[in-house]
C-alpha cells in the first residue's frame, strides 16, 4: 500500500498528493506504536511471575546493536595520538565557556575555593603496585555482553585493546 502511495507521489509531483502521503505515514506509525504497546502490556500482565518474559519483552523493543564490531587497524601509537589531538582541540573550546559562564555569574577564577582537608596517614587510601597478568586476568573475566560503564565504552573495545593497555 505505501509503495502505491510513494509511486503516485513520484508520479504527480503533486503537493496534496505528498500531504497524503505523509499523513498515511504518520497514521501507520501510531497505529504500529499503539499495537507494540498494547502487546508489550498484554505480554507482562499476562506473565507477571515471569521474569524471563518480561525481559524478552523489553529487549525486544531497545534498538539492536550493530553486528559489525569495530576494529581498529591502525597502530596503537598513531591511535593514541588520534585521540589526543581530539581532546586537545576540544580543550581551548570548553575554556572560552568555563570563562565566560564564570563572568556570567560573576565568579572569580582565580581564587581556589577548595582547601584540602588533611588526614591522618592511618585513614587514606593507597593504591598498591598490580601485576599485568593480574589486570590481564581481571578483564578478560569480565562478561563482554554487558553494558558498557559511564564512560560508554563496550568491554569488548577494552579488550581488543588489552595489549596496548598492559
Amino acid at each position: 500500500m505505501r509503495d502505491c502511495w510513494r509511486k503516485l507521489v513520484r508520479k504527480t509531483n503533486n503537493p496534496l498528493t505528498w500531504a497524503g502521503y505523509k499523513n498515511f505515514k504518520r497514521e501507520v506509525r501510531l497505529e504500529l506504536r499503539f499495537a507494540e504497546q498494547e502487546y508489550a502490556e498484554t505480554q507482562i500482565r499476562n506473565n507477571p511471575n515471569n521474569m524471563g518474559c518480561i525481559w524478552k519483552t523489553i529487549r525486544s523493543f531497545i534498538p539492536k546493536k550493530s553486528v559489525n564490531r569495530k576494529c581498529y587497524s591502525k597502530e596503537d601509537k598513531l591511535v593514541a595520538n588520534e585521540f589526543n589531538e581530539y581532546f586537545t582541540s576540544i580543550c581551548p573550546n570548553k575554556i572560552d565557556k568555563i570563562q565566560s559562564l564564570a563572568n556570567e555569574c560573576n565568579y572569580d577564577l582565580t581564587q581556589s575555593s577548595f582547601v584540602p582537608k588533611c588526614y591522618p596517614l592511618s585513614q587514606q587510601f593507597t593504591f598498591r603496585t598490580a601485576e599485568c597478568s593480574e589486570n590481564e586476568q581481571v578483564v578478560n573475566s569480565m562478561a563482554t555482553e554487558k553494558a558498557p560503564g559511564n564512560d560508554k565504552i563496550p568491554l569488548c573495545v577494552i579488550k581488543d585493546c588489552l595489549p596496548a593497555i598492559l
